[in-house]
């Protein structure tokens, strides 16, 4: 009788019961429609991260910086003003970059695992290159602290903390602090002498130009 009754009812369960449910990877927000999420305004259609080597990474990103270089700058590092406009927005951009890796790493959504160790190496490439550019280590630290449970993140940490980075030192601090003359390397006589034959060659203007 109980059978007869439920046949007649002919119950169906909706099939999106048993679907897995869309989250947004960035609020994990189930209020999602098909290209933008409800809850943080995101849209989702956009590549956070593009792909590995492109034109959003760390690579790209020092090629141009590279680029606003003076000759001189290109051949002797030291000569490199880390206080620059242009040195500045690159720190931002890297930072900015180095934000979106970290807070992607824990988001399948957002990074695939055949390209997390790709976005890993990157990772400690800008967290290297923003400590010599004199980036406070603190900020880096402690964006790395707001993930504390994802494991990638953790081994970040510990690179910042047990790594022995390079820093950027000028002319003055590579050659006249840190070294002796007679340590000097081919390097250092190169840029001393392009830096003597420089002052040597505008005075010859100025004396030209006032006799």
């Amino acid at each position: 009788m109980e059978k007869e009754y439920l046949r007649k009812l002919d119950l169906k369960i909706d099939p999106s019961v048993y679907q897995k449910t869309k989250k947004c990877p960035f609020c994990h927000s189930v209020f999602i429609n098909k290209s933008w999420c409800e809850s943080c305004g995101r849209n989702l259609e956009f590549n956070l991260l593009g792909e590995p080597f492109s034109s959003k990474s760390y690579y790209f990103l020092k090629e141009e910086y590279i680029k606003t270089f003076y000759f001189l700058y290109r051949l002797f590092p030291n000569f490199e003003n880390i206080k620059s406009a242009e040195c500045l927005d690159y720190q931002k951009k890297l930072f900015k970059r180095f934000k979106n890796l970290v807070d992607s790493f824990d988001s399948p959504n957002i990074m695939s695992t055949s390209d997390r160790p790709l976005f890993y190496f990157e990772t400690k490439n800008i967290i290297a290159e923003l400590i010599y550019c004199h980036f406070p280590k603190e900020e880096i630290v402690e964006h790395l602290c707001s993930h504390p449970d994802n494991f990638i993140n953790q081994e970040l940490l510990n690179f910042v903390l047990n790594s022995q980075f390079d820093v950027h030192q000028t002319v003055y601090q590579a050659i006249f602090k840190k070294k002796l003359i007679w340590k000097l390397n081919a390097e250092d006589f190169i840029a001393i002498s392009i830096i003597l034959s420089t002052l040597a060659y505008a005075a010859l203007k100025l004396k030209l130009l006032f006799s």
